[in-house]
């Protein structure tokens, strides 16, 4: 080969090196631009396929496949075809609900649907009888209302307990019980162990004592006084139990961990 020829291929070899990670950039770039997937294997469900709102707060799967979509407007069962149960908005005026704060579902061990549905200022129990969703006499003749937390229920120790501004609520299949009506239960959470845990609130408005507390079946134990320490004056939005025991809240300043062990509140901020 001329030699002139071999230094013009070894020109354009050294060019297109040089462009290569241009090239391999602008591929990059533009990736998101060619998915993977066809967009094909989505769909999506609005109004018009009998959704009650296109404004989607929660999802939740029940043991048997049923689909139950909370919306601005209401509650929707979807078993490929979306059926409307509860037809009310759920934001309104000055005691608006959004997201968790509107609705949480909770299915008990013997597979029935529970709702905490939020109607304005008032925050109801609901179960679904197979055909519609009622609320419990109980409930109903004594007044009691639930906390605006999605973390409502638990089950343990072959009962259901939920939370209510009226006190912990037991039930075990049959009968209900209400335990403690003078304490305004937010929210529970169940440790590996079976232990109940809250936060409670004691004392009279200006002389508050904050309180994280568990259930022995009975009656309520304070365990550590949140007051004076970095997690006192927090609002809890959100909690959940580790499968080693420790508790984790989410607040409004951030993450927190409770370890019932140490009876210590770790900050996890960074």
């Amino acid at each position: 080969m001329p030699q002139s020829a071999r230094l013009t291929n070894q020109c354009r070899s050294a060019r297109f090196y040089m462009k290569l990670p241009l090239l391999l950039l602008i591929a990059f770039l533009l990736q998101p631009f060619f998915p993977i997937h066809s967009q094909e294997n989505w769909r999506q469900f609005t109004t018009q396929d009998g959704l009650s709102s296109n404004m989607v707060y929660t999802i939740f799967e029940s043991n048997n496949g049923d689909i139950w979509v909370g919306t601005a407007e209401g509650v929707d069962l979807f078993t490929g075809i979306f059926e409307n149960y509860i037809s009310e908005p759920v934001s309104q005026g000055l005691y608006a609900r959004t997201g968790s704060d509107a609705f949480s579902f909770f299915q008990t061990p013997a597979g029935q649907m529970w709702l905490r549905f939020s109607r304005g200022n008032v925050t109801e129990l609901q179960f679904f009888d197979g055909s519609d969703w009622v609320e419990p006499d109980f409930f109903d003749d004594n007044d009691i209302l639930l906390p605006k937390r999605p973390d409502f229920a638990v089950a343990s120790g072959g009962e259901v307990w939920v939370a209510s501004r009226n006190g912990l609520v037991g039930f075990d299949g049959q009968e209900w019980q209400l335990y403690d009506p003078d304490i305004s239960v937010d929210w529970l959470v169940q440790t590996p162990n079976g232990q109940l845990w809250s936060i409670l609130w004691l004392g009279v408005p200006g002389d508050w004592t904050e309180s994280i507390a568990s259930f022995d079946g009975q009656k309520w134990n304070l365990e550590f006084n949140t007051n004076n320490t970095p997690f006192g004056n927090v609002s809890v939005n959100t909690v959940l139990s580790t499968s080693t025991g420790e508790i984790l809240l989410g607040t409004d300043k951030g993450l927190f961990q409770y370890n019932p062990v140490r009876n210590l509140v770790t900050d996890l901020k960074l």
